[in-house]
């Protein structure tokens, strides 16, 4: 039997309801990740191995420690996660292995094959800007992008900027590392943005400064196995979360035109796994600008089974006998629309999406339900509270 590891030290709702639709295809899942965060409360698992420590004192070795664990006991074939700070630990952790001059043990050597497996083969594909040339290469058009290494660097770009831009630093994922640079914004001002979002600017973790992008804003995930594209959806966000945040009500799309760059796009990757691009659309029947590339599962994989092209699906049929895998794209034509759960109800709760469209939710995933419940109810009762006192 299959076994998959899913790791995340955040709160990503899109990665931990994909254990459920794995198990439902017979694959053996395995939970990583802080005892409080949403990944372990899935009941879905064979196993549930905690990362030591706090994730308000992260270090690279409590990675290390929760990896070599899990792996050392579950053996897992295959390492799931959208985390971007977990990706970056585990790239630095993969290098350190690749660079050491020590003799490798056999759990060592476990960890290695893995993500190799699991992960793109090149670490600076992971980096905004390199992703991005690769988008153009496959023959998606992009938008006119600087880089920036350092906070001085920045400015230096900022300075000679004309018009609107966004600063979006890699490992940064969910919108949390995207920054608006209006025309007219002072130089402090951007900084003090930055430093705001939680994020800071380094050789690894740099900054693309990109120029806004016209048209209408959609998003494609694709899954592959071995440099092959798999299948791919498009959908239109109906609503967001919050401002340059996740999806909370869909629509699917249907764009055949995207199969031949994104086929050129994965096999340029060796990607095995999930992926994902931000695009802009100006024409439907032309190629949209590429206006970033995810080589993670994006917030919508999980729902692509609802949407009638169930990418998971394709995913575990490339793990587990490539052999049977079609020969064709899988991308589905119609127009449906869904609310995703728990984001249609935290971003509006009266919505009319949520009286009228189907929602997203699988209740056989009763433990992931009753946690994400207990959440939404938290926040409703701070939201009254906090509208009790202004009235008082």
């Amino acid at each position: 039997m299959v076994k998959i590891l899913f790791a995340d030290m955040f709160m990503n709702v899109s990665l931990a309801r994909m254990p459920y639709q794995f198990k439902q295809l017979g694959v053996k899942t395995y939970g990583l990740g802080f005892p409080d965060r949403l990944i372990m409360q899935c009941d879905s698992y064979a196993g549930k191995y905690e990362i030591p420590g706090s994730p308000r004192d992260l270090r690279f070795s409590q990675i290390v420690k929760g990896v070599s664990r899990a792996v050392q006991e579950c053996q897992p074939d295959f390492l799931l996660t959208i985390d971007e700070t977990l990706i970056r630990g585990l790239l630095q952790l993969r290098e350190n292995i690749r660079t050491t001059d020590k003799p490798l043990s056999d759990n060592v050597r476990r960890i290695l094959n893995l993500l190799d497996r699991s992960l793109v083969e090149k670490p600076q594909m992971y980096q905004r800007h390199t992703s991005l040339s690769l988008a153009k290469e496959a023959g998606f058009p992009i938008p006119n992008h600087f880089v920036a290494s350092s906070e001085e660097e920045l400015l230096e770009i900022a300075g000679g900027l004309t018009g609107d831009h966004f600063i979006k630093i890699s490992f940064a994922a969910g919108g949390t590392g995207v920054i608006h640079i209006p025309a007219d914004q002072p130089k402090d001002q951007l900084l003090a943005n930055i430093k705001k979002s939680g994020y800071y600017i380094t050789n690894i973790q740099n900054a693309l400064i990109q120029a806004k992008s016209e048209g209408e804003e959609l998003t494609v995930s694709f899954a592959a196995w071995k440099g092959k594209l798999l299948g791919y959806t498009v959908v239109r966000p109906l609503q967001k979360l919050f401002k340059n945040g996740p999806s909370s009500v869909i629509q699917n799309l249907y764009r055949p035109q995207l199969e031949a760059p994104l086929v050129k796009l994965v096999k340029s990757l060796n990607l095995s796994g999930f992926g994902g691009l931000d695009i802009f659309e100006t024409d439907e029947q032309g190629l949209p600008e590429v206006i970033e590339v995810n080589l993670r599962a994006t917030h919508t994989v999980p729902s692509s089974r609802m949407l009638g092209n169930d990418l998971v699906k394709l995913f575990y049929q490339g793990l587990t006998d490539e052999r049977k895998l079609p020969d064709t794209v899988a991308h589905i034509q119609n127009d449906t629309s869904i609310a995703l759960f728990p984001d249609a109800i935290m971003s509006d709760p009266t919505s009319d999406y949520l009286k009228t469209l189907p929602l997203d939710i699988a209740w056989e995933d009763e433990a992931i339900n009753r946690f994400l419940f207990r959440q939404i109810y938290k926040m409703q009762r701070k939201a009254a509270d906090r509208m009790k006192d202004a009235i008082q």
